[in-house]
């Protein structure tokens, strides 16, 4: 119990200091019951590998109606959620912050994130989506007229199968993912350690980026 105390203190101490990440969790309407329930696993990943982090994030939870579904999973689902070291509000990411500091994390985008910005919020939809809705994070943060990115893994990774999978990473891996490149690691040797094999990519031997 001691070093739990001691990790969350050191946890709470350097998170004031971390990027922002904001999860949008606006979306249970769009979601099965069974889906909410691995949403809340990935949520409580996220969170213990945060608070293990050496360069922890800030996160939000946007967007997180009261007594609505996510919530309830959430409750159910995360021991002592209430108490996790995470910002929660019931105002969309885009009326929370200053949507000039929003960049919405979508596959679908047609811009590549290369650098991890203190003055930016990230956000990342929060939702499982067994039936991959091709464009629904895109469309919502075009909607509100705020900027999208990709994470680079056509540019740092290569197919190795005929049929490789679509790349929509759950966004605990997504986290796991820019920590890892926050903390110095390159993107391919990050996305590489946090892309299943199922999905068909190996890492490339020299990243394709647009300055080369």
């Amino acid at each position: 119990m001691g070093c739990r105390i001691r990790v969350r203190a050191r946890a709470a101490e350097l998170i004031r200091s971390g990027v922002r990440v904001a999860i949008d969790c606006s979306m249970d309407g769009a979601m099965s019951d069974k889906e909410l329930k691995r949403l809340a696993g990935q949520l409580r990943q996220a969170y213990s590998a945060n608070l293990r982090s050496p360069r922890p994030f800030q996160l939000y939870l946007t967007g997180l109606a009261r007594g609505g579904r996510i919530q309830q999973a959430f409750r159910r689902r995360c021991t002592g959620f209430d108490n996790y070291l995470v910002q929660t509000t019931e105002k969309p990411h885009y009326e929370y912050f200053s949507p000039s500091e929003l960049v919405y994390l979508s596959p679908d985008s047609k811009n590549v994130l290369w650098s991890i910005k203190k003055s930016c919020v990230y956000v990342l939809g929060g939702i499982v989506d067994e039936t991959v809705k091709k464009g629904l994070t895109e469309g919502k943060a075009r909607d509100v007229g705020i900027d999208t990115a990709r994470l680079p893994v056509k540019e740092c990774m290569r197919m190795v199968t005929v049929n490789p999978g679509h790349v929509s990473l759950p966004f605990n891996q997504v986290l796991d993912v820019m920590q890892a490149v926050y903390g110095g690691e390159d993107w391919g040797t990050a996305l590489a350690s946090h892309i299943p094999r199922r999905k068909g990519f190996a890492p490339r031997q020299q990243p394709l980026i647009p300055w080369q």
